[in-house]
C-alpha cells in the first residue's frame, strides 16, 4: 500500500470473471473442454455468454490451434462456430487498425474486408446451428463495418434479429451507434437516434443514458480530428437523457409504466 511504484493496470479482457480467465488459459494450453464448459455454464444468460465469447474469441485470434482441435472433435458444435466468427472479426479489426481511413493502407483495407466476409459466413453458420443465440447476429452486424455503405436495411434487419433474442444486448446497441455514426455509414442525427431506440427497440433506460454520453465524447473526438469537419455544438444533445432516466426510475419504484420517449 505504501509502495511508491504504481501498480500496473489490469487490462485483461476477462476483467473480474475469474472463471473465464482460468478457462481461457487452460484452453490455450490445449484443454479446449474448459472453454466449452465455460460457455455451457453461462446458459441463456446472453450477456455473460457474450462477454465470455469475446474473451475466448480474442484468445483464438492469438492462437487458434486449440479451437481447430475442438472443431475436429465436434464439427457441428455451435459454440465452435460463433468462436470462429468472433475470432475472425477480431483479426479483421486488427488488420484494419484504429487509425483514420486516410492513414490506413489499401492492403490493410483489403485484409479487413476479406476477414470480415469470412466472419460473416461463420456467423451465418453459427445462426443455423443455434438459432436462439443473439451473438452471431451481433458479429454479423460488426462484419458490415467493412463494407456497409448502402446496406442500412440489411444492418437494421440483423439488429432486429439480435434484439429479438436479447432486447437489451449491450454489444448490439453499441454496434448500432457505431455503424450509424458519421465516421462510418451514418450521420450525427442517425447516431443519436440509434442510441435512443430507432430504428430498433430502445436499450434499457440506464444503457440509453450511457450510450448517449459515450457517443457525445466519440463525436467530439471525431470532429476534433477531422479537418474541415462540422463543428461540435456547444451543448451536446444529451441533456434530456439524465432527466428521462430519473423519471423512469421513479416510475418503476411507484409501479407505473413509463412512456417510451424514443
Amino acid at each position: 500500500m505504501f509502495s511508491r511504484k504504481p501498480a500496473a493496470p489490469d487490462t485483461d479482457l476477462a476483467q473480474a470473471d475469474l472463471e473465464a480467465r482460468d478457462a481461457r488459459d487452460r484452453a490455450r494450453a490445449g484443454d479446449w473442454a474448459a472453454a466449452r464448459d465455460l460457455i455451457v455454464a453461462a446458459g441463456d444468460d446472453w450477456e455473460l455468454r457474450g462477454r465470455r465469447l469475446a474473451v475466448l474469441g480474442d484468445a483464438v485470434a492469438d492462437s487458434p490451434q486449440w479451437l481447430d482441435v475442438w472443431e475436429a472433435a465436434t464439427p457441428d458444435d455451435p459454440t465452435v462456430a460463433i468462436l470462429r466468427a468472433s475470432s475472425l472479426m477480431d483479426l479483421a479489426g486488427r488488420a484494419r487498425g484504429d487509425r483514420s481511413a486516410r492513414a490506413t493502407s489499401p492492403e490493410e483495407f483489403r485484409e479487413f474486408h476479406r476477414l470480415a466476409i469470412l466472419a460473416a459466413e461463420a456467423a451465418d453458420r453459427a445462426v443455423a446451428l443455434n438459432p436462439l443465440d443473439p451473438n452471431p447476429w451481433v458479429t454479423r452486424m460488426t462484419s458490415m463495418l467493412a463494407n456497409g455503405r448502402g446496406r442500412q436495411e440489411e444492418f437494421v434487419a440483423a439488429m432486429g434479429e439480435a434484439v429479438k433474442r436479447d432486447p437489451f444486448n449491450c454489444d448490439a446497441h453499441i454496434m448500432a451507434v457505431t455503424y450509424f455514426c458519421e465516421k462510418w455509414y451514418g450521420s450525427h442525427e442517425q447516431m443519436f437516434a440509434a442510441a435512443r431506440g430507432r430504428p430498433t427497440r430502445p436499450p434499457a433506460p440506464r444503457s440509453r443514458c450511457c450510450l448517449c454520453w459515450r457517443i457525445s465524447s466519440t463525436r467530439f473526438a471525431h470532429s476534433a480530428s477531422t479537418p474541415g469537419g462540422p463543428p461540435w455544438p456547444r451543448r451536446p444533445p444529451t441533456s434530456a437523457e439524465p432527466t428521462w432516466c430519473r423519471r423512469s426510475r421513479r416510475a418503476r419504484r411507484s409501479g407505473a409504466r413509463p412512456v417510451n420517449r424514443a
